[in-house]
């Protein structure tokens, strides 16, 4: 999978609401928001009041360009965003509601040049937490660590840029320094199931399973039909030589997602390992068939 893909299937595990990278409504708690859309309990966005017509009329045309991003028409949003620049181009709001729907489109590059734009005329978390979401997009890991750490700096207990943080550092290699940012993540935000599956998989990696294992059940408490996460508990039980918990764990994954390849495939490992190798290699098949394919 390349890393664009990867991020992409990361983005839809945050719970956002595009159609390429989101799966639910884009009006999501703010663990679940990784764009830095700044929202209102009604469920709308933060429009700042204007004082003059054009102003207000800006304002209009972003709340219509919201309503049309909830809806998925991301072109249709952006022309009502630019309609709201026209009318001010000092809105700093436009700009960055603009970068988010450029984002939905995959325009990266150009949702860079918004967030550019809305930083420079009112830096914050969310525009700075946009845009390291579009560097990343673009594999410009470092720039996006910097984007990630200045929201941080606006604010301290954001947990999801802590969160996306850790993803990025994960990315570059630095499994210690990734379970530190899921760690501030789950301070702030104990809900935060995908940094417990993300700091169960840096744990993995540096071969910690018992740790991984641990954060897995708690991500599979917060979540418990999340499919990933058991098989990624049962890789860790197989890692440590619990091949009938492994195995457990594959079957309630490919219970959950039918079609799960990768499941099948290490299912026959497990199963390999306690002696059914028939078993092994009709799941390695069921693997293959699904488009899975082992390193």
């Amino acid at each position: 999978m390349s890393e664009k893909s990867n991020l992409k299937s990361i983005a839809a595990a945050l719970g956002t609401a595009f159609a390429v990278l989101l799966a639910i409504s884009p009006v999501a708690n703010a663990a679940d928001n990784p764009f830095g859309m700044t929202e209102l309990s009604k469920g709308g966005y933060m429009i700042v009041a204007g004082t003059t017509k054009h102003e207000r009329d800006a304002e209009t045309y972003i709340e219509q360009g919201n309503a049309k991003f909830d809806l998925g028409d991301y072109y249709g949003a952006i022309a009502n965003y630019s309609r709201a620049i026209d009318l001010d181009p000092d809105n700093a709001d436009a700009y960055h509601h603009r970068g988010v729907a450029k984002s939905g489109l995959d325009d990266d590059e150009g949702a860079i040049a918004d967030y550019d734009r809305a930083i420079a005329l009112n830096p914050d978390e969310y525009a700075y937490m946009g845009r390291g979401f579009a560097k990343w997009g673009l594999g410009d890991y470092k720039g996006a660590l910097a984007d990630y750490s200045r929201a941080i700096e606006f604010k301290p207990d954001y947990a999801q840029a802590y969160r996306s943080r850790g993803l990025v550092r994960a990315s570059l290699g630095d499994s210690e320094g990734a379970i530190v940012d899921y760690t501030s993540a789950i301070k702030f935000d104990p809900d935060h199931k995908h940094a417990y599956n993300e700091r169960g998989n840096a744990k993995h990696k540096l071969g910690d399973y018992h740790g991984a294992i641990a954060d897995y059940t708690q991500a599979i408490e917060l979540d418990p039909r999340n499919a990933v996460v058991y098989n990624n508990r049962a890789n860790a039980k197989y890692n440590l030589g619990d091949y009938r918990g492994a195995l457990a764990d594959y079957n309630r994954a490919i219970k959950l997602k039918p079609d799960f390849g990768q499941a099948y495939h290490e299912r026959g490992n497990a199963k390999s390992a306690l002696g059914d190798e028939q078993g092994a290699r009709e799941d390695r098949t069921r693997g293959r068939v699904a488009g899975y394919r082992s390193n």
